[in-house]
């Protein structure tokens, strides 16, 4: 392919026959992948790619890439399980008969033939068409817009059975793969399967059935709760599916396990501290190391004890076990860390 004359004929015939912005985008992109691969007929390339160099996704990519096929711009030949899609593009540069009417595509042989045309044709025969053109212009004129409304018009028919081969091709895995895991798909069902394939792409749709089925949702009205989430969160592609969820798995073990930690007041601690002195001392009363002091201070903290029991325990709860602890709901004793 010749890449200027090219780029020329595609802005030629989209001037009356207008194509999408995401259609335009994808057109220059697949141009782009042809080039770097030698001009080969037929050459593959991710949607992914396609996608990021594009920067045409989702829904619109699917469209895009539609238009594209229904005009005659390119063709699509889709492969199966995870393979990619095998391109080839039409050429946009015509030849013309000698009536001028648009007879096929050019391609590369041809191309090179037109760009370096032999100076030796038959000028006698060039020189008769001519003259028979001027003397009876009634009869040989042919309105060009007329010739090519005709051609576009056998080419979008042919494009238009194309297209109808390739998005049965695109969502019979998608329907294949559900009816071997989920159950039979009635019409209904692969109907909406053909479209959401259209629009958001086999590969989404698959990887929806499967996150179903690890979740033991099989119903195709769940995949369509998790393609639905995935879009309204921006997640168009496999890859940002697969992102997302690394991401969420990492958040929760960072988290880690927050423990519920009991808020345990000031004077409980303090009368904590008391009891353990005086249980203390209760437990060793012939302990000649106890003076006089330490008994002089345990009976202090009692009278205190018995004080605030009187003005700072209204309405509280006494433990059983000491009689000089209070709580309002869970009452401690740290004897065995029990619970009352």
């Amino acid at each position: 392919m010749n890449y200027l004359k090219e780029m020329k004929a595609f802005y030629n015939r989209i001037i009356f026959n207008p194509l999408s912005g995401s259609a335009v985008a994808l057109w220059h992109t697949l141009m782009h992948f042809n080039n770097l691969s030698g001009w080969q007929e037929r050459f593959t390339v991710t949607n992914i790619m396609l996608m990021e160099t594009s920067g045409v996704k989702g829904g619109s990519f699917s469209r895009a890439r539609e238009d594209l096929i229904e005009n005659g711009f390119i063709m699509v030949e889709p492969q199966s399980g995870s393979q990619s899609p095998i391109y080839q593009m039409i050429s946009q540069v015509y030849v013309f008969d000698q009536t001028g009417a648009a007879v096929k595509p050019v391609d590369d042989k041809v191309s090179k033939a037109d760009d370096s045309v032999d100076n030796n044709v038959d000028r006698n025969a060039g020189d008769s068409l001519a003259d028979n053109v001027v003397n009876n212009p009634a009869d040989n004129a042919v309105p060009l817009y007329k010739v090519n409304n005709k051609q576009e018009k056998k080419q979008k028919d042919k494009q238009t059975k194309t297209i109808h081969k390739q998005q049965k091709a695109f969502s019979s895995s998608a329907i294949s793969f559900f009816e071997n895991n989920f159950g039979k798909a009635n019409s209904f069902t692969a109907k909406e399967i053909t479209g959401w394939v259209n629009d958001a792409g086999e590969g989404l749709v698959l990887h929806a059935m499967k996150r179903a089925l690890e979740l033991d949702r099989k119903s195709w009205g769940y995949v369509k709760w998790i393609l639905n989430d995935w879009l309204k969160n921006g997640l168009h592609t496999v890859e940002a599916v697969n992102a997302e969820d690394l991401d969420n798995r990492s958040q929760l073990r960072n988290r880690g396990y927050q423990h519920k930690r009991e808020v345990v007041p000031d004077w409980f601690t303090e009368r904590k501290q008391a009891m353990s002195k005086l249980e203390k001392g209760q437990s060793n009363p012939m302990d000649p190391e106890a003076t006089a002091a330490e008994e002089k201070e345990i009976a202090e903290l009692l009278a205190e004890f018995k004080k605030g029991s009187q003005s700072g325990t209204r309405g509280l709860t006494p433990c059983p076990a000491h009689p000089g602890l209070f709580n309002a709901g869970k009452i401690y004793t740290y004897e065995s860390s029990r619970i009352f």
